[in-house]
């Protein structure tokens, strides 16, 4: 008798357990039922914002990268719902060495590069639109990189002419003006006629124009076509700076760079240029430094100063002269930065690859570094 009534209650509480087992199975069955749901809604509302996006988009698991669901343009592209995107848009049994997918979470926010691959130029964006899924748009921007080159290009050409212009004609002119009027001081002194000191004024301010037009016409045409043309320019640029505005200004090249690309050599003095006068005329500072290294082929520029620094709003939102210095950046496919130093001042740096035709390299932001995953 007794046995059979523990056997009974054996029953009862395995009968509860497995009822209650049961219970959560089903509850656990409705969540994930509710959760599928959920995703495909949540998949379907962005695919049907895929579809009406003007560029390559798909969605992707941050895990595996497999694609959930891709717009006409990605399938096109050749994009396959369910595989990798290396493996299919990439072509490539592993990630893509520039993604930037892994510092979505991290980072919080947006990610950004400019990226050349089998020729076609592409701004990619990294989106997270979820705990499991994020986005990725990318539109070809390859036509459009052709046109800002040629337009830089068609500029320095412009500069060129000017500065030529500037030299062989004005520069010409007051250089016979200069000529005639130390003549004619020379003739009043020796007769003693009036107007010998104001001849003598005339003279000297005929000379002031003459070095006036000669450093427009250099600031215009600043680099040689030799192999040390950036060099010299980067000299003359530091010694033109430190007599022009009496700021000690030097440029420190510990073995000689050759630059061998002309469009190079010139935007990249057109940067330190820029750099240099921003600092001498915001940063206050007591000194300016110009720094020109190369290693393992990469060629790197580096203005520094110890004036008042870069502001953090001028950092994030770059006014016009440093868009201006990302851009001619990113015409020779050159990565750049610009940051406060910690010690004081700014650091901008420019960074030229070993082969800066060849491949477009992701851009160093003006407000932090993107380096790829």
């Amino acid at each position: 008798m007794k046995d059979r009534l523990q056997l009974e209650e054996l029953l009862q509480r395995k009968g509860a357990e497995l009822s209650a087992a049961n219970a959560r199975l089903q509850q656990e069955i409705i969540d994930r039922i509710e959760t599928e749901i959920k995703l495909r809604q949540e998949i379907h509302l962005n695919k049907t914002l895929l579809n009406n996006m003007p560029c390559v988009a798909i969605l992707l698991r941050p895990g595996t990268r497999e694609i959930v669901a891709a717009n006409e343009m990605a399938i096109k592209a050749g994009a396959v719902p369910g595989k990798q995107c290396f493996a299919t848009l990439g072509q490539q049994k592993y990630p893509c060495p520039w993604c930037l997918a892994s510092r979505l979470w991290d980072a919080g926010k947006v990610q950004r590069l400019e990226v050349e691959v089998s020729g076609v130029v592409w701004d990619v964006h990294w989106l997270p639109v979820s705990d499991d899924l994020y986005m990725r748009y990318a539109s070809d921007i390859t036509e459009r990189k052709k046109l800002e080159k040629s337009l830089i290009e068609t500029e320095e050409r412009e500069r060129r002419r000017i500065g030529q212009d500037l030299h062989d004609g004005l520069g010409q002119l007051l250089t016979g003006i200069s000529f005639k009027t130390s003549g004619l001081v020379r003739k009043l002194e020796n007769s003693c006629l009036e107007g010998a000191e104001d001849a003598t004024e005339i003279s000297i301010l005929v000379d002031k124009a003459k070095k006036e037009v000669s450093r427009m016409s250099k600031g215009l045409l600043p680099v040689e076509t030799d192999k040390e043309g950036l060099m010299a320019a980067l000299e003359e640029l530091a010694d033109h700076t430190k007599k022009m505005f009496g700021i000690p200004c030097v440029f420190k090249c510990d073995k000689p760079v050759t630059v061998r690309n002309k469009t190079a050599v010139a935007q990249l003095y057109r940067i330190a240029q820029e750099a240099v006068t921003n600092a001498v005329k915001h940063g206050k500072p007591r000194k300016v430094e110009i720094f020109l290294t190369e290693e393992h082929g990469n060629i790197s520029l580096i203005i520094k100063d110890d004036g008042t620094g870069i502001p953090e709003i001028s950092r994030h939102t770059g006014g016009m002269g440093l868009k201006i210095m990302n851009y001619r950046a990113g015409i020779i496919n050159a990565s750049f930065d610009i940051r406060r130093d910690i010690r004081g001042g700014t650091i901008v740096t420019c960074i030229l690859p070993d082969k800066p035709g060849e491949k477009i390299y992701p851009k160093i932001q003006m407000s932090r570094k993107s380096s790829g995953t």
